[in-house]
Order: C-alpha cells, then structure tokens, then sequence
C-alpha cells in the first residue's frame, strides 16, 4: 500500500473519533448548559446543537457522512481519483475550525472541540504531504477545495433538517408493534 492510500484513510477514522465525541457528550452537554442554551435561543442568537434532538437522529445524519466520506477514500484508492476525497478532507479540516470558533462564541466546552484541535493539525499535515502526493495542480486542488467545502456544507445543512425525519423514523419503529 502506498502512502497516499494510507493518508487517505484517515479521513474517515479521524471523522468517526471526532464525531463519537460528539455522540457521546452532547446529550449530558445539552442538559448541564440548558439555561445558557433557552436564553440565547430567545435572544435570537442560535446556540450549538440547538436542532440536536437524540444520540438517534444525530447518529444517522453521522453515519450517511461516514458513508459518503469512505466512499470517497475508496474511490480514490481504487481509481486514482483523489479529487473527491481531497474536496470532502478539506471540508472537514476546515469543519474543525467551526468547532473552536463556536466554542470561543459560546464561551464554554462545545462538543467536538477536543478532537478539532489535534485534528486540525493532523489533518492540516496529511493535506500538505496528500498535496505533495497527488498528480494535480494548484488550481484544481483549490477549485476541489471551494467545490468539496460547498457541498460539504451542503450536505451538513441538508442533514441537520433531516434529523427531525430521522427522528420520527425511529419513534415510529420504536412504537410499532413487535
């Protein structure tokens, strides 16, 4: 295996730890800053996770990322064609970011921010060796980086309204009959 191959798949590893933070603290986090988080809604201001609704719908809208990023890791270790893979990486790298910044907005611990950290600066070196690696110009790494961060966003925003559907789904089954 080549070393592109192997930076390649840290991009789904690296998004799954980062999303089992928050997973995992966000429920007890919205509970222990409840008041900070009503009080910024009614002010207008919309606080982190504020369309959280479950570990469950959250979980789903986590796992059709996982999927999307893996595919794109396999797409280019099987063909060659990293171009989506480095699109999608670079919107996550850029994602942590967000993390730090809503945290410093919120002036407390938002979930996801201790990963983003480490992740940030990891991802920032496989990019720069990944750039290094792959058989594409300034440009159509930069035009990869605009198209990858916008559909990236895209998505996230497509998924945050679905998490209501995935929501009611899960009621649903979890009413029905056995």
């Amino acid at each position: 295996m080549n070393t592109l191959n192997v930076l390649i798949w840290f991009f789904p590893v690296l998004f799954m730890m980062h999303d089992f933070e928050e997973i995992i603290v966000v429920g007890a986090w919205k509970e222990k800053y409840s008041v900070l988080i009503s009080s910024m809604n009614k002010d207008g201001r919309k606080a982190p996770f504020s369309d959280y609704i479950s570990a469950d719908s959250f979980s789903c809208a986590v796992a059709e990322e996982f999927i999307l990023f893996s595919a794109a890791a396999l797409t280019g270790i099987l063909w060659g064609n990293y171009i989506i893979w480095f699109g999608f990486f670079f919107c996550i790298v850029f994602h942590f970011l967000i993390h730090v910044y809503l945290s410093v907005k919120f002036g407390h611990y938002v979930p996801g921010l201790v990963t983003s950290v480490p992740f940030f600066l990891i991802s920032c070196r496989i990019l720069w060796k990944a750039i290094y690696l792959m058989p594409y110009s300034a440009v159509v790494l930069l035009i990869t980086a605009v198209v990858g961060f916008t559909v990236g966003i895209a998505n996230v925003i497509w998924l945050h309204k679905l998490m209501p559907v995935f929501h009611g789904w899960l009621e649903k089954y979890r009413k029905s009959s056995k």
